[in-house]
């Protein structure tokens, strides 16, 4: 049966432009030629990022080392053109090294750069977040009075932003690192919510900060339907959870051991809100190790937690029938997941990277349903799963590490070698039937029809 759907003149402007025999899966040709892009470098560039909008862009951001200095920037990447780049330097100061460690857009539109600032000679550092008119390189003022905001307590040698999250009512979370008390310096993970004007939400932890346990760095960080938030920690020995409540409240931490032999070093990297209150958390297990040969170094593995009558966070046994899963890319035996996205409302996109022994590493993609089985409609032969190889040059090392949707397409972007063994970066788009019937790459979860 035919489910009506009211399509606007860019939805059909997609649809009529994209190759009807195309699968789910498939590079999109109409993303440079063959579906990727690799950027062009003399020197090795640092992954800082990568946001994707509904009008076929792509924000890239990098910094690389330019003489005796670190300089940041960012480009957008068209279907077939790439933007002149933008210099992030908020001071203007030739002496600052300046990295970029996240970059998002906001529900207005905004670019948000997250990054950071050192300045070597008298050992000072600052974090700050950047809003961007995107495309173009002008700041908007309306952020912070001058398109920048200063983070307060952040030093680049304890603190770090390893997450940017605008959310659906503007405001803006930061997951990552800091220290609570100066005076006895102890590494903490750390949230940071800002208004959508760069202040700081006061309604949050009173000051707009909030502390999780030490030793620990967040990574990730996702939002529940009644406000609370779940920050993935980088350590292991297990996938950890962070939870705090709306008002900024630390309120345990969840573990979720996989224990799948070698060190049992388990570590979580990405989480995602599910419209129906559970999440979604990807990482990797570690696996026996290479030896003896033959045997999975690690494995590429995703969780799925809901909320149990005792409002209780739980893993959900709906989910591969546990609640956790572990697996290859084909017969890789080195996996790993990086990000993860909900794409429509009942379909998991996960991405990262596998390699053998001695083998050269390529971007990874899988597709899964909510009960934890791979999507046999996700790319040919029907097995949910493909590797991407850019192969540009020795020694071939791909890794995607950010993974967002573009007009429902899967858009992942990472760290590729280039030519003369210099380290870049490169962007995948694949191929996707999935119609929406109410917009493009909301925050919100929109139906759509699978007919088509």
């Amino acid at each position: 049966m035919l489910r009506p759907i009211a399509l606007s003149l860019t939805t059909f402007l997609l649809l009529v432009s994209r190759p009807l025999s195309a699968a789910d899966g498939d590079l999109d040709p109409t993303f440079w030629g063959d579906g990727k892009f690799a950027l062009s470098a003399s020197v090795d560039l640092a992954f800082g990022g990568m946001a994707a909008t509904a009008n076929e862009e792509v924000a890239l951001a990098y910094h690389l080392l330019a003489g005796d200095r670190t300089r940041a920037y960012w480009r957008a990447v068209s279907d077939s053109t790439l933007g002149p780049f933008c210099r992030v330097n908020p001071d203007s100061n030739p002496d600052l090294d300046q990295s970029i460690q996240d970059v998002a857009f906001d529900s207005s539109g905004r670019l948000l750069v997250a990054m950071a600032s050192r300045y070597e000679a008298t050992l000072s550092a600052w974090l700050r977040v950047m809003a961007f008119h995107f495309p173009d390189c002008i700041l908007d003022d309306s952020f912070g009075g001058d398109g920048i905001v200063t983070l307060p307590g952040w030093t680049l040698a304890t603190h770090h932003v390893y997450r940017l999250v605008p959310l659906n009512d503007g405001r803006i979370v930061l997951a990552g690192t800091g220290v609570e008390d100066p005076d006895a310096p102890q590494q903490q993970s750390r949230i940071l919510r800002l208004e959508s004007d760069g202040a700081l939400d006061t309604t949050f932890s009173a000051d707009g900060v909030a502390f999780g346990r030490e030793g620990r760095a967040g990574s990730d960080v996702a939002v529940s339907p009644d406000g609370q938030l779940l920050m993935v920690e980088t350590a292991g020995p297990d996938f950890s959870i962070e939870r705090f409540s709306a008002d900024g409240d630390y309120l345990e931490t969840i573990a979720i051991p996989f224990d799948l032999g070698g060190n049992d070093d388990d570590r979580g990297s990405s989480i995602a809100a599910l419209p129906d209150g559970r999440f979604v958390v990807v990482g990797t297990a570690s696996g026996p190790g290479w030896l003896p040969v033959g045997s999975i170094h690690s494995y590429a593995a995703i969780a799925l937690l809901k909320w149990d009558e005792n409002g209780a966070l739980v893993l959900d046994p709906a989910f591969s029938d546990d609640g956790k899963l572990a697996f290859v890319f084909g017969s890789e035996r080195a996996n790993s997941l990086s990000d993860v996205v909900l794409q429509g409302s009942n379909r998991i996109v996960v991405a990262g990277s596998a390699h053998s022994f001695g083998s050269p590493s390529d971007m990874a993609v899988a597709r899964l349903t909510l009960e934890g089985t791979f999507d046999p409609e996700f790319y040919p032969p029907g097995d949910g799963q493909r590797l991407i190889a850019f192969d540009v040059a020795s020694p071939e090392r791909d890794f995607a590490l950010r993974l967002a949707l573009q007009s429902g397409r899967p858009v992942l972007a990472g760290r590729i070698d280039i030519d003369n063994d210099v380290t870049s970066l490169g962007i995948a788009r694949l191929e996707d039937d999935l119609l929406w019937v109410d917009g493009f790459d909301l925050s919100e979860v929109l139906g759509w029809d699978p007919s088509f």
